[in-house]
């Protein structure tokens, strides 16, 4: 039987992954000049502590894959690690 921090934690990732379909679905719009590299998209990582369980630290991850599924393998970030 799971617990309702185990439950919570996978229907998350399931809601992320959703997200990121209509994401990726929704990024079908052409840029007007297609020559011009686009600006680096900055995320920002927030990591609760130094030491976490290794579900906790799944979490946290699994949250920042949602938020750049929808980039293309040949897009920039950059990253500000809190």
């Amino acid at each position: 039987m799971l617990n309702y921090s185990a439950l919570a934690a996978s229907k998350e990732s399931e809601l992320l992954l959703i997200q990121s379909d209509f994401r990726a679905r929704g990024g079908d719009v052409t840029p007007a000049d297609p020559d011009a590299p686009e600006p680096a998209r900055k995320i920002r990582l927030q990591i609760p502590g130094k030491e976490m369980s290794v579900q906790e630290y799944k979490v946290v991850l699994q949250k920042h894959l949602g938020v750049i599924s929808a980039a293309r393998p040949g897009d920039t970030i950059e990253i500000e690690i809190q």
